[in-house]
């Protein structure tokens, strides 16, 4: 159940969160909160051990409309969704948590900063976005564009161009091994990240992107 609390009287929701995590970053009124969502929240904290840092709850149509790419109709707008890190915890790791205990929506998104977080929701119909059956992530590209990195592309090596190779570099950079030139040219910094990348899943370390390397990225058993 959604409920409101006025932003500046928060009001101590469960064991760790208060109404004031999630509230809006514009400094509006109200806050809208789901109880479902907080009771996701707790679930992931008990299970890792470790406290969610939300980095977006809810949003005001201003302020959604302000967010990159964010989607008109996003369950930010209705107090049920929630942006979070989890601490020395991979965000796909979180993702795949939160879907063994149905979780309906969850997503994965690459930040500006180049690092992966976690969306999760409390809508009542399952929606996995880019995350579903592990056919690929969506980067959203500095432009607006998206691109998806997918197990259905072909294999890039060095000196190929292309969104697909610019999906690949963003990929990479979520894993912390690219941190600039999202230029869609497989050069030889793209060629080192994909080494490096190979070399620490116990890949055979040829510098390009085949089936392996981009099941190991998308992390599809």
């Amino acid at each position: 159940m959604v409920k409101l609390y006025k932003r500046n009287v928060p009001v101590k929701l469960s064991e760790h969160y208060s109404s004031k995590d999630f509230a809006c970053e514009c400094g509006c009124g109200e806050t809208p909160v789901d109880d479902r969502l907080v009771e996701i929240l707790e679930k992931i904290a008990a299970h890792f051990g470790v406290v969610p840092i939300v980095t977006s709850g809810y949003r005001c149509l201003k302020e959604n409309a302000r967010t990159p790419h964010a989607n008109p109709k996003s369950y930010h707008v209705e107090g049920m969704a929630a942006d979070i890190v989890v601490p020395g915890i991979h965000p796909r790791a979180v993702a795949k948590y939160a879907e063994s205990i149905e979780v309906n929506g969850i997503g994965l998104y690459l930040s500006a900063s180049g690092g992966y977080f976690t969306h999760l929701d409390s809508r009542p119909r399952e929606k996995r976005q880019y995350w579903k059956g592990h056919e690929g992530i969506l980067v959203p590209t500095f432009g607006g564009r998206e691109i998806k990195f997918s197990l259905n592309v072909r294999v890039l090596q060095y000196g190929m161009q292309g969104d697909d190779v610019k999906a690949l570099q963003y990929a990479l950079a979520g894993r912390g091994l690219y941190e600039s030139g999202f230029d869609g040219h497989f050069g030889p910094g793209t060629k080192r990240a994909v080494m490096a990348f190979q070399k620490s899943e116990g890949l055979d370390v040829d510098g390009s992107c085949g089936p392996a390397t981009r099941r190991k990225l998308l992390g599809v058993e």
